[in-house]
């Protein structure tokens, strides 16, 4: 197994999903709904300008790592970032 180097930072990332709902809604009930507020941990697995990538877990190879169920998260709804762990 290769050493540690090649390991991303550990963050949490706090945002807001996007949500559905099944159920009928009146109006009233629409305009009070609270934002799907979303906290998020894992590897930060690429950073850019519009977006931020982050998976919950990593197989590690000889020849390359290979990142497990990644989340891709618009800049646009990311609320914070926090580094746990570098």
């Amino acid at each position: 197994m290769k050493n540690n180097s090649d390991i991303p930072k550990i963050v949490k990332v706090e945002w807001i999903d996007a949500q559905t709902m099944k159920n009928r809604l009146s109006l009233e009930e629409i305009r009070t709904s609270g934002d799907a507020e979303t906290i998020t941990v894992g590897y930060l697995v690429d950073d850019t300008k519009d977006r931020i990538a982050i998976c919950s877990w990593i197989h590690k190879f000889d020849d390359g790592n290979l990142y497990c169920d990644t989340h891709f998260i618009p800049r646009a709804i990311i609320k914070k970032i926090t580094i746990l762990k570098e």
